[in-house]
């Protein structure tokens, strides 16, 4: 299951990726400063929102099956919570 989000998350930054380098061959700028102030206040977001979830992480440890998973769930989750945050704050 942590294989297919993986996958699914490197398929989401290629996109990206490639977005950004043909509004680059276009002559547009990639970063401004309304990009970076989304970028740190989805950051800030995310990062309020990670420490509730690794609370949670942590409280339900035993339903677990080991630490290798319980360690890459949350750093995926950590990493779904930053895009859901900058989609959140982009559309705002």
């Amino acid at each position: 299951m942590i294989f297919i989000f993986i996958i699914i998350f490197g398929i989401i930054l290629m996109i990206i990726t490639n977005k950004k380098e043909k509004d680059i061959e276009k002559g547009m700028a990639v970063e401004d400063e309304l990009s970076n102030l989304i970028k740190y206040k989805s950051g800030y977001l995310a990062y309020m929102y990670s420490m509730y979830m690794w609370l949670v992480i942590f409280v339900l440890k035993d339903h677990f099956p080991n630490n290798e998973s319980m360690i890459g769930g949350g750093i995926l989750l950590s990493a779904l919570i930053f895009g859901i945050s900058k989609f959140i704050v982009k559309k705002n």
